[in-house]
């Protein structure tokens, strides 16, 4: 027997005449012998499009159409493209076209607070379409034309959607969880598109359409990150600098008591900051409050690696050699600076007492990229 939701075998349990599956038990106790999945209507709209306020690029334009023709022959699609070349923009087209045709779309992201940024960017450049945001806590209204949700939130669409795209298909905590996949799956009754700056390549069996882009949209290279050893001295030094320049910095750590006690040490040396992390009862309104520049310094763990755009920053990982920060989390880390076109460059440095395998081999990916 076979979990309807999550295709667990091993997980089924029977109770007397009471059977379910305790490997997606979280998700709500599914009774396997009764399970009906739900088939909401929604309501479609005729004069749905989108407005970015700007052109694609050429290779931006060419990979677009050429995920509309495989979305057309029933392909699924990954999308390699590296961070800030604007790849979410890349998918609008194939959105408009099942929108259009009265097929829903979903976009599913990690992290809540991937989601909530997506929902305002998708809801200031698409018109003609009722779209609903998804999320643990926000969760009143479920069904749309057009759904963005954190990748948890997918058991509750069984064959829902005719569009599925994973962003940061490869991002804790999605990647590697065998039931969230499976959810996935389940979720999509046609297309998927999976989306990410460090994603493996697919077996060639699988089928899948794989497109990359390898260069930013306003076109310059990439950063290249620099190692500092003497890591207070070294931090001290770059944020006087910066604060001297006028710029803000992200400051990597990879623990909530390293940032706790980073936090304490600057705070001392006379430097206004802010601290976030997956606890943070303020987090959103913390990112806010930086990205209206009401501080210069946000420390933060991993929770901010990707998917979040700030203007003109600057970033700093601090103990860069520490196991957390593997090498696609450094790229990722590496993405956030020089994302728009009058900031195109910015500092990232990698304050470590060694360069460890991690830490080259980001530094290898992103110089690949720019040759």
């Amino acid at each position: 027997m076979r979990c309807p939701r999550c295709q667990s075998e091993n997980g089924i349990v029977q109770i007397g005449r009471l059977v379910y599956c305790r490997d997606c038990i979280s998700f709500g106790r599914l009774e396997i012998g009764s399970y009906q999945p739900l088939h909401q209507s929604v309501h479609f709209q005729d004069e749905v499009g989108y407005c970015l306020g700007y052109d694609l690029s050429e290779a931006q334009d060419h990979i677009s159409k050429g995920i509309v023709q495989a979305i057309r022959q029933k392909q699924h699609v990954m999308i390699q493209a590296v961070c800030g070349s604007g790849k979410t923009e890349l998918v609008y087209a194939s959105i408009l076209e099942k929108l259009s045709c009265h097929q829903t779309v979903c976009f599913a992201l990690p992290r809540r607070d991937l989601v909530i940024e997506m929902t305002e960017r998708l809801s200031r450049q698409f018109h003609g379409v009722e779209l609903v945001s998804v999320y643990g806590g926000h969760h009143e209204q479920c069904y749309a034309p057009l759904v963005i949700c954190t990748t948890h939130q997918l058991y509750r669409y069984p064959a829902f959607f005719d569009l599925l795209i994973i962003d940061e298909a490869d991002a804790f905590p999605f990647y590697g969880q065998k039931q969230l996949m499976a959810i996935a799956a389940n979720a999509c009754k046609g297309q998927l598109i999976i989306m990410s700056a460090t994603l493996d390549r697919p077996d060639p069996k699988t089928g899948f359409a794989v497109f990359e882009l390898n260069r930013r949209y306003h076109g310059h290279r990439l950063d290249v990150p620099q190692v500092q050893k003497w890591l207070y001295y070294s931090l001290w030094r770059d944020l006087r600098l910066f604060l001297h320049q006028g710029k803000q910095a992200l400051i990597f750590v990879p623990t909530k008591a390293i940032g706790n006690q980073l936090a304490r040490y600057l705070k001392w040396w006379g430097l206004k900051c802010e601290l976030v992390h997956s606890q943070s009862a303020r987090r959103e309104a913390i990112i806010a409050a930086f990205k209206a520049r009401q501080f210069s310094f946000l420390i933060c763990t991993t929770l901010l690696e990707r998917g979040m755009t700030f203007e003109d920053v600057q970033v700093i990982v601090f103990q860069a050699d520490h196991p957390v920060f593997d090498t696609s989390t450094l790229i990722q880390i590496c993405g956030r600076v020089g994302r728009k076109p009058l900031h195109p460059h910015g500092k990232i440095y990698f304050l470590a007492h060694r360069k460890t395998r991690e830490m080259k081999g980001c530094m290898t990916h992103i110089q690949q990229k720019n040759a």
